[in-house]
């Protein structure tokens, strides 16, 4: 079956980023995954990379529904969700890296290609958590019922997505602290005092950039929001300063 899905993004006028994801066939967004994206993510205030991350995995999604032969609408009308069976096959469809080439909608081919062709166990924890939020929403939006038990197993459900999670690799104990020692701290200091011998940089420069070193090691920013950094976020009268996400203006480059 061909890849009828894709991920479209664009700047609208205001300048925020936004993405749908668009039928290729028809070049319409989709409407109950570009509706999530909006009403979940988008009006909660996630990021943009939040947001295609997040379009990414339902177009996988889209794929493999496509695949199996699965009409989510209809299924979910009937109350009949997801069987353990077909979690196992979408927890297996997400641990694949998906292909431009065409897939057999009567066979499961991706369970026959190579260890190569797996994505890291990041990739398929946020592919299936995705699917998780996006099914327990789509259930409960187009059922609109507050029955118990319909309740309980879309969310029985959800829960079964979530588990067949594969761990997250755990990085932080594996890492070197690469933090300054206080000696370190000293000597850079030391060096982006103003006129020292040691200050490499020129002296039209050199207050500007112990500044900048003072306020990322005092606040704690990161250099994105340093850089973002205008003289009207800074408050002279009570010595305070802003730090303000401007990802969506267009004169953010």
């Amino acid at each position: 079956m061909k890849n009828h899905y894709g991920l479209k993004t664009f700047v609208m006028d205001s300048g925020e980023r936004y993405c749908i994801v668009m039928n290729r066939s028809s070049g319409l967004p989709v409407y109950y995954p570009t509706l999530y994206l909006t009403t979940q993510l988008r009006n909660r205030g996630d990021a943009f990379s939040t947001m295609s991350a997040a379009a990414s995995n339902l177009i996988v999604l889209l794929r493999f529904l496509d695949i199996r032969g699965i009409d989510l609408e209809q299924r979910f009308l009937t109350k009949n969700f997801l069987k353990p069976h077909e979690l196992d096959d979408l927890r297996d469809f997400a641990q694949r890296k998906q292909a431009k080439k065409s897939l057999n909608t009567s066979s499961t081919l991706w369970l026959d290609e190579p260890e190569s062709d797996i994505v890291d166990n990041g990739t398929q924890h946020s592919r299936l958590t995705t699917c998780a939020n996006y099914l327990h929403w789509y259930a409960m939006h187009i059922l609109k019922t507050a029955e118990l038990e319909v309740v309980q197993q879309i969310d029985a459900m959800a829960q079964q997505i979530k588990k067949r999670r594969p761990s997250k690799q755990r990085r932080s104990s594996e890492l070197q602290d690469r933090s300054l020692s206080d000696i370190q701290l000293d000597s850079l200091f030391e060096v982006i005092l103003p006129g020292s011998k040691l200050n490499p940089f020129s002296i039209e420069v050199q207050r500007r950039n112990r500044l900048m070193i003072l306020l990322l090691f005092y606040l704690g920013i990161r250099g994105g929001e340093l850089l973002n950094i205008r003289i009207q976020d800074v408050d002279f009268s009570t010595n305070r300063i802003r730090i303000v996400r401007r990802a969506d203006e267009r004169a953010d480059s």
